[in-house]
């Protein structure tokens, strides 16, 4: 991660899933490990069922290995952003219908549960806008959402504190961010949803009775953009 062993990083404070090492073929030893210049190894690995580690430097390396695989529906793909950028790469579709822009967000609310510190900075850069104003939530979700109903601001947020916290204590300001995001949509306060980390866009969208996103495109670098299946409820992102 930019130079720095996942193990050595902030990833590796993190309560929940705290990574303690950075080497796959130490977590899986019964892993075959394949690089780029071995991915013609590939097919023959996979009609085995084989658990494969591979390593990959550059985007060139991913779309190597993704392209060596006769068929992508018969791999489980675990991986980073980058992964999936190269399988997307290698679905792409070149004609059919382009889908519809979606109608722009009028009252969004972004939803922080990662205390990780990069979405912190990115959270305090947000903040520092007029149009932006948030609360923080705790252990009863009321406050936060009495707060959040009298601001008039465009752009609403709601976070969990900043500081890391035990397993226990962060699946209850999970489940109190959820119950905000719950409230307000009930009330039709905000009309799209901005949600960072996937453990809080599940404990969300589980509040919201959302099983699935009709993906629609990436208007920004790793952030994918959709609308919800299975509720009636804010268009995610």
């Amino acid at each position: 991660m930019r130079g720095v062993p996942v193990h050595e990083s902030d990833y590796a404070r993190d309560p929940v899933h705290p990574v303690r090492c950075s080497d796959l073929t130490t977590v899986f030893p019964d892993a075959v490990a394949v690089g780029p210049d071995r991915a013609a190894e590939l097919p023959g690995l996979i009609r085995r069922g084989a658990l494969i580690v591979c390593s990959a430097a550059t985007d060139g390396d991913l779309d190597r290995l993704v392209s060596a695989a006769p068929r992508l529906y018969d791999v489980l793909w675990v991986g980073s952003p980058g992964l999936a950028a190269a399988l997307a790469r290698r679905c792409a579709r070149v004609d059919g219908p382009v889908a519809p822009a979606p109608a722009p967000a009028r009252r969004p609310l972004v939803v922080v549960g990662s205390a990780h510190p990069a979405t912190r900075r990115q959270l305090a850069v947000l903040r520092a806008r007029a149009d932006v104003r948030g609360v923080t939530v705790g252990d009863d979700p009321t406050p936060a959402v009495e707060a959040l109903r009298t601001l008039t601001a465009p752009v609403l947020t709601v976070r969990t504190p900043d500081e890391r916290h035990a397993p226990h204590t962060a699946r209850a300001l999970a489940r109190s961010l959820a119950s905000v995001v719950r409230t307000l949509a009930g009330k039709r306060l905000v009309d799209a949803l901005v949600v960072t980390g996937g453990e809080t866009a599940a404990t969300v969208f589980q509040a919201l009775g959302i099983n699935g996103i009709d993906l629609l495109d990436e208007p920004e670098p790793g952030v994918a953009r959709g609308t919800p299946l299975g509720a009636s409820s804010p268009s995610p992102s």
